[in-house]
């Protein structure tokens, strides 16, 4: 039936039909990951962030079950922050996918990114905010105009 019942077992057959519906549709991989690289504006330069955000696109790309052309990254530039009572700077990765895949792989994802993120000579000082969430895109809500 399918990857996700290799994870998931149904209680019942509407739940099977379900599960396996919901893994062809990811087989397919009609969702398109995102990366979405938030930074405050106190980090680095342009092209030093373009660089890491290649280098996260990239990372993502050779890890198992997401292929790098599929992936849709972008970086946002913060110019109003507060993380605690500072204005130390931040960088948060945002990485959103199709659900399924197993909770080890997401944690693999999620540690592979902030490694990169922590060792990147552009953020500058160990004074850096630095995170990583994994989610994953609710059944049936990522909608594209293909879907229209």
């Amino acid at each position: 039936m399918g990857a996700l019942l290799d994870y998931f077992k149904p209680c019942c057959e509407p739940c099977a039909d379900m599960l396996a519906s919901s893994d062809d549709r990811r087989m397919e991989d009609t969702d398109m990951p995102h990366i979405i690289l938030e930074y405050s504006s106190n980090l680095g330069n342009a092209s030093g962030l373009s660089r890491l955000l290649d280098r996260l696109h990239q990372a993502l790309g050779d890890t198992e079950s997401f292929e790098s052309e599929r992936i849709k990254s972008r970086a946002v530039r913060t110019e109003t922050f507060h993380v605690g009572a500072d204005r130390r700077g931040f960088v948060h990765a945002t990485v959103l996918f199709s659900p399924g895949r197993p909770e080890a792989l997401r944690r693999q994802v999620g540690r592979r990114l902030i490694d990169i993120m922590r060792s990147d000579a552009t953020l500058g000082a160990a004074d850096v905010a630095t995170s990583v969430e994994i989610r994953q895109f609710e059944p049936g809500m990522y909608i594209t105009e293909r879907d229209l």
